[in-house]
C-alpha cells in the first residue's frame, strides 16, 4: 500500500513538473537555411513561388518513387493546394500557398501522417547588387502539454539537413536555368546566323522625335528610287541599321534603306554590309511599341554577358499599308554579337 502511496505521489509529481515545464517552455519551434544566388530576385521567385517549381528543388520528393500528390486550384496563386502521400520517409499532408508577394512565398502545411500538426513554411528573397539571399524558414506551434515533448526533439538535426539540401537544390536549380534562360520582358530572344548582306540607303544622325518619321519616310522613298533608277534587284525587305543610341543627347545614327547583291555600290546611297551571328527577336505589333523589344535584347545581353559587334538591325517583313491589324506587322531586330 505505501509502495502504491510512493507511485501515485511520483505520478502526480511528474505531472506537476509537465504542467509547470509546459509554461516555461517555448511553444514556438522555428528553423531556416539560407543560400546566395548570383541572380536577381524576380528570376529566383520564379523558382519558388509555385508548387511545380518548389517540387523540382524539394530535398523530399524524390525520397519515395511511388508518392502520389496533385495540386488543386490554379498553381502558383494565393489558394493553391498541394496534396501528398508517401511511404514513412514522405508521410501524408497537404500545403496550401497563403502568401505570394515580390520578395516572399508563404505556405501552410499540414500534416497528416505519421503525425497531426500544423507549420508555416516562408521563403523570403533579398537582393543585393545583382545577388539573392534565399531563407527558407519552418515555424509551427505547440500546444502545452505537446511542448514539452517537442523540446526533447532537435529540430536541427531532424530537419536542418533537408533544409539546407533543399536550398542547395534551388542554387544549382537556377544555376543551370539562367545559363539557357532566353525570354526577356515577354520576348524570346534566339541566336542564329545572319546570311551577309549589303544595305545601301540613306544615313544620318536624327532626333528621337517626330524627325524620325518623316527620316524614315525620305530616305527609304530615295533609297527605293535609286535602286529602281539604278535597275538594280532589292534582295531583302526595307531594312534600319541603328548605329548609335544616344539616351543623353536624344539622337541615333541610323541608315535606313534597302539591301541589295553583294559588291553593288548606288550613287547618292551609303552602303554598310552586315550578317553573321547574331540575336533574333521575331516581334509582332505596332512600330510605337517595339522600343520593349530592343530593352529585352539589351537585358538578354547583360544577363548573358554579351556583346554588339555592329549595328541593330530592324527588318521590316510587313507593309503596314497591307494590314488593318497591327499586330499582324512583322519586324525582325537583329543584333551582332562576338
Amino acid at each position: 500500500m505505501k509502495a502504491l502511496k510512493i507511485i501515485g505521489g511520483v505520478i502526480v509529481l511528474l505531472i506537476l513538473v509537465v504542467v509547470v515545464a509546459s509554461f516555461v517552455m517555448p511553444t514556438h519551434s522555428h528553423l531556416e537555411r539560407s543560400v546566395e544566388i548570383e541572380a536577381p530576385a524576380d528570376y529566383v521567385l520564379s523558382h519558388v513561388n509555385s508548387f511545380e517549381q518548389i517540387n523540382q528543388w524539394s530535398p523530399w520528393t524524390k525520397l519515395d518513387p511511388e508518392m502520389t500528390s496533385s495540386i488543386e486550384g490554379e498553381d502558383g496563386t494565393v489558394g493553391a493546394k498541394y496534396i501528398w502521400s508517401g511511404n514513412e520517409d514522405v508521410g501524408q499532408g497537404e500545403q496550401t500557398l497563403t502568401e505570394i508577394a515580390s520578395d516572399k512565398v508563404v505556405s501552410r502545411i499540414h500534416f497528416i501522417a505519421p503525425w497531426e500538426g500544423e507549420a508555416d513554411a516562408t521563403i523570403t528573397l533579398a537582393e543585393n547588387e545583382g545577388k539573392t539571399t534565399v531563407t527558407w524558414a519552418y515555424d509551427a506551434e505547440s500546444s502545452r502539454p505537446i511542448n514539452v515533448m517537442m523540446a526533447f526533439m532537435d529540430m536541427e538535426e531532424m530537419l536542418g539537413p533537408d533544409y539546407q539540401k533543399g536550398m542547395d537544390n534551388l542554387a544549382e536549380m537556377v544555376n543551370t536555368n539562367k545559363a539557357g534562360r532566353n525570354e526577356f520582358g515577354g520576348f524570346t530572344i534566339t541566336e542564329s546566323e545572319l546570311t551577309p548582306r549589303n544595305v545601301v540607303g540613306v544615313r544620318a544622325t536624327i532626333a528621337m522625335d517626330d524627325q524620325m518619321s518623316a527620316f524614315f519616310e525620305n530616305a527609304f522613298g530615295k533609297s527605293f528610287g535609286a535602286v529602281t533608277k539604278a535597275k538594280v534587284e532589292m534582295s531583302g525587305p526595307p531594312t534600319a541599321l541603328y548605329f548609335t543610341w544616344d539616351e543623353a543627347s536624344k539622337t541615333t545614327e541610323v541608315l535606313a534603306g534597302v539591301p541589295v547583291g553583294e559588291g553593288v555600290s548606288i550613287n547618292g546611297l551609303e552602303g554598310f554590309k552586315v550578317g553573321g551571328k547574331v540575336l533574333m527577336i521575331d516581334y509582332f505589333g505596332s512600330y510605337e511599341g517595339i522600343g520593349d523589344a530592343h530593352m529585352a535584347m539589351e537585358e538578354y545581353m547583360n544577363w548573358h554577358g554579351a556583346m554588339m559587334s555592329g549595328p541593330a538591325i530592324e527588318e521590316y517583313v510587313t507593309d503596314p499599308t497591307t494590314v488593318t491589324d497591327p499586330s499582324q506587322i512583322n519586324t525582325k531586330i537583329y543584333y551582332p554579337v562576338q
